[in-house]
């Protein structure tokens, strides 16, 4: 059983003020280049529910050699917390990454956002893409930060650049765990195992 918001409920997002000082990555053929680049990192993932919705493929995380981190979404709008990754980003020479909802229907088509490498527009990039599925990252696709409706961030990159952009006490299984606990009290990591078991084999332990 999934415990996971629907795509449907995830429609009612708006892409607020958070954002409107940013913008949108070149012209509509330009972004819609940039859009399948993002694609290429990801998969449709349908559950027995009926909705879809998008995980990282395991074939890309493969050949990337890349391993995943699970952290609450809602820490994302904070600059505090991204701060890690905007520093981790910008140390590499990315003075820019790029950000859209990555869901099926009315948001296949989403715009991609030019998000300067900042802990300030990082974060409110993220709360305005609450809660949809979304992704940012460089144009180079080194790394990216999956965020699953409202509430999961999905680390994603080489082991190095995760403990760079992350708070070393949000590395390993023990944060996944208070991850879970910190998105639902109630829940455990079984309630989620649909959710989970496709990246655990990625997952630092």
């Amino acid at each position: 059983m999934s415990n996971l918001p629907t795509s449907k409920s995830n429609h009612a997002a708006t892409f607020g003020d958070a954002i409107a000082h940013l913008s949108q990555a070149g012209s509509t053929k330009e972004q819609e280049a940039l859009r399948e680049l993002a694609w290429t990192m990801l998969e449709i993932w349908t559950l027995p529910d009926g909705y879809s919705r998008t995980r990282f493929a395991n074939a890309w995380l493969g050949d990337q050699g890349w391993q995943v981190q699970i952290a609450p979404q809602r820490e994302m709008w904070k600059p505090d917390w991204v701060a890690g990754l905007a520093k981790a980003a910008a140390r590499r020479g990315q003075v820019e990454l790029l950000g859209t909802a990555v869901e099926t229907g009315e948001f296949r088509d989403a715009a991609i956002w030019r998000v300067p490498t900042n802990a300030e527009d990082v974060s409110r990039f993220f709360e305005s893409h609450y809660p949809v599925f979304s992704l940012l990252f460089p144009a180079d696709r080194s790394f990216a930060v999956h965020c699953v409706g409202g509430e999961f961030a999905v680390y994603a990159g080489p082991e190095a650049f995760l403990r760079e952009a992350l708070p070393p006490e949000a590395i390993g299984a023990h944060a996944t765990a208070a991850t879970i606990n910190y998105v639902d009290p109630e829940l455990t990591e079984a309630d989620y195992a649909d959710f989970l078991g496709p990246y655990r084999l990625f997952m630092i332990e």
